[in-house]
């Protein structure tokens, strides 16, 4: 991205222009693509980056007495999409770790009908963290992935 005309943030409006370069070219190469894919190659490379992806985001679980925070991250890939649009994701399994929000977010002091103070949780941004660590090596995976789709089908 290039940044043109920026002008010093006031405490009322702050212009920023941004320029994206190369958006122009990639959206005519996957269009050339057609048919010359097939959308279970798309998914793959989707599918590799989102475990990579997870992995991190596993790593910056905490690990609790049962694990199930770092057992609960999985991926897949969206299969009611075209087959040339397939995408892959990462989440937290709520069957396996329905608590995930309340270490994300953290709670306010918590108390039981009789009373008795359970405290607070302070929030714990795994998951976003993970998700932020993750961005370059997803980024890589992917550039890699479709620079090799392209040269399989015989685009430069």
């Amino acid at each position: 991205c290039e940044a043109e005309n920026l002008m010093p943030a006031t405490t009322s409006t702050r212009k920023v222009r941004v320029k994206v370069l190369g958006q122009r070219v990639l959206a005519k190469r996957i269009k050339e693509l057609g048919d010359k894919i097939d959308g279970r190659e798309v998914a793959k490379i989707h599918l590799l980056a989102a475990n990579a992806a997870a992995k991190i985001i596993r790593a910056e679980a905490p690990r609790g007495p049962t694990g199930n925070l770092q057992r609960g991250v999985v991926t897949g890939v969206f299969k009611n999409r075209p087959r040339k649009k397939r995408a892959a994701f990462v989440l937290v399994d709520r069957r396996i770790a329905p608590h995930l929000h309340l270490i994300e977010f953290g709670t306010a002091e918590r108390r039981h009908k009789s009373g008795k103070s359970v405290g607070r949780v302070k929030p714990n941004p795994f998951f976003a963290r993970g998700r932020n660590k993750s961005r370059p090596v997803v980024k890589a995976i992917l550039i890699a992935g479709w620079k090799q789709l392209f040269a399989n089908a015989g685009i430069k």
